[in-house]
Formats: C-alpha cells, sequence, structure tokens
C-alpha cells in the first residue's frame, strides 16, 4: 500500500489530495491531509472577509467527505525525507512514501514593523481582525501596501464597503502590471469610480502603529495598514532539506500537476473556456474566486 501525505489544505492541497486518492484507490493507495485548521479558508477571498462579507464557513471533513482522503488536523513541526516521517505537534510521527508539500508562503515580514503593526492575510483570523478594526472605525486612511491581485482586489473592496475611510494604495510599480492590457485598464477604472488613491513608484521602508513612512521619510496617517507586498516560504521546506522539482509545461506553458500529462491538467483534456481544475474541483468550494469584476466590483 502506498501512503501518501499531503501536508496542507488550501485549494493545491486539497485538490491534490483528491485527485491523488481518486488515481490511487485501484492500486490500494492511502491518502492523508494534514492542517493546522479544521476549516478550509479559501484564502483568496480573504479580501471579502475583510470588507466584512460573510463567507459560508466550510469543515474539511465536510469538504472531504466521500473522496477516501483521511483528515489530520495537527501543526506539522519537521519532515525528515531520509525516514519518510513528518512530524507533528504533540509528538505525532506520519510515516509516508510520497509526499506532497502544499503548505503555500505566508507574508514577507522583512520590512521594519510590518510584522508588529500591519495586518496581513496569512489566514481567516488576520482578515477577521482587520474587518473588526474598520468596523469600529468612523474615519481615516487605510493603507494598502502591494499594487499586485491581492493589493487591488483588497483596495476595492474595502473603498466599496467603507465608503467614509479613504483608501490609499501604494505600489512599487503599475498595480496590476501581471495582466493584460483590458483587465488592466478595468481594474483602473474601478479603482477610479471607487476613489481609492494609487500611489505607484512608492516604497514603504516602516510601518508604524498609525502611520506607514516612504523613501525619503514621507509619512502617511493611517488607521490600519494592510501589507499584501510580497511573500516567503516557511522555513520548514528549507528545514526539511526539500528540493523543489520543476513542474512541466505545455506548449503555452500551462504548468501540469501531479504527474498528468501536460495537456491534462487535473482533469479531462478541456475544451476551450473551461476552467484548469475540472472534475476534481466539484469537491472544492468558492470555485471561482477571481471572476472578472462585474458592475461596481474589482475582483
Amino acid at each position: 500500500m502506498t501512503r501518501i501525505v499531503v501536508l496542507g489544505a488550501g485549494y493545491t492541497g486539497m485538490a491534490a489530495a483528491i485527485r491523488a486518492a481518486r488515481k490511487s484507490r485501484r492500486h490500494g493507495g492511502r491518502v492523508t491531509l494534514v492542517s493546522a485548521s479544521p476549516r478550509f479558508t479559501e484564502r483568496l477571498r480573504l479580501h471579502q472577509t475583510a470588507a466584512g462579507q460573510r463567507l459560508a464557513d466550510h469543515s474539511i471533513e465536510d469538504v472531504l467527505a466521500g473522496s477516501g482522503v483521511a483528515f489530520v488536523q495537527g501543526w506539522v513541526e519537521g519532515i525528515d525525507p531520509q525516514a519518510h516521517e513528518v512530524r507533528l505537534g504533540g509528538g505525532r510521527v506520519l510515516a509516508y512514501d510520497k509526499l506532497v508539500y502544499a503548505l503555500g508562503t505566508v507574508t514577507d515580514v522583512s520590512v521594519p514593523g510590518v510584522g508588529e503593526h500591519a495586518f496581513r492575510y496569512d489566514d481567516h483570523a488576520g482578515a477577521v481582525a482587520l474587518a473588526e478594526r474598520l468596523r469600529s472605525t468612523r474615519r481615516g486612511t487605510v493603507v494598502v501596501a502591494g499594487g499586485g491581485l491581492t493589493g487591488v482586489e483588497s483596495a476595492t473592496e474595502l473603498a466599496e464597503a467603507y465608503p467614509r475611510l479613504r483608501v490609499v494604495l501604494l505600489s512599487r510599480g503599475r498595480p496590476c502590471s501581471m495582466m493584460g492590457p483590458r483587465a488592466r485598464a478595468h481594474a483602473e477604472r474601478a479603482m477610479r469610480r471607487l476613489g481609492v488613491e494609487v500611489r505607484q513608484d512608492t516604497q514603504v521602508v516602516k510601518v508604524l502603529p498609525d502611520a506607514v513612512e516612504l523613501e525619503g521619510g514621507e509619512l502617511i496617517d493611517s488607521v490600519a495598514t494592510l501589507w499584501t507586498a510580497g511573500t516567503r516560504g516557511l522555513a520548514l521546506a528549507r528545514e526539511g532539506r526539500l528540493h523543489r522539482r520543476r513542474p512541466r509545461q505545455d506548449r503555452r506553458g500551462r504548468r501540469a500537476a501531479l504527474g498528468l500529462p501536460p495537456r491534462r491538467l487535473l482533469g479531462r483534456r478541456r475544451r476551450r473556456g473551461e476552467p484548469a481544475l475540472r472534475g476534481d474541483a466539484r469537491h472544492l468550494p468558492g470555485r471561482h474566486p477571481h471572476r472578472a469584476a462585474r458592475g461596481r466590483r474589482a475582483r
């Protein structure tokens, strides 16, 4: 029996575990999913939680029901690739034949003050804490640091949910620079319509309890600072000496997953217009967290 252990129950870990269970069932494989939390956190929707929206609460066990995947709640403290073992809090050890590392990343807090004074989307609790702060704030400035998708989504959601507050988006370059011209233009129109103040080519050098300091010494007062300007991997992977294997790609540059042929991404061959996750994704709640913005919202 092949023992497959998947670390992390985000979108990647959940899809990998469900897919591996389906593929290995005929061979007598056993798949175990490990997560420190009993709930499935839709990390791509945490900006909606920060804006005060109530999202469905999904239990991991409920999501996995009927998939054949065993769930173990625990905090991963160490990985021993030589012994093929994962060490969890409380002294529990899980042996494996194959390991899927899907613990994701956390916010890069290398800028002074980010770890102490900025709100972060490292988990559901961080988004809830920001929502509680803004709900009790009558006026002032909210600073969103980071011009990527998460920063832009957060800035627009917060500006719409809390129109009494001034929302300032700080970006080292042009916001949404990774998007195509039409999508980027749409996001920029949405930010203008919602009154988001965008300051590009701006470098934050320090986060204070009630302000952010920019390169050159300028201070922007802030009742809350949300930091979305970069992430880093966990030390766990480095300490466990895990080596990242470059995924295969098809001719269009799309990544193959879980050892499937490059043109079969987590399911059968896709028809034009179909999402990449198909079949196994039916188990996952919130399958379309990044639908294009409609109406007033830019998601």
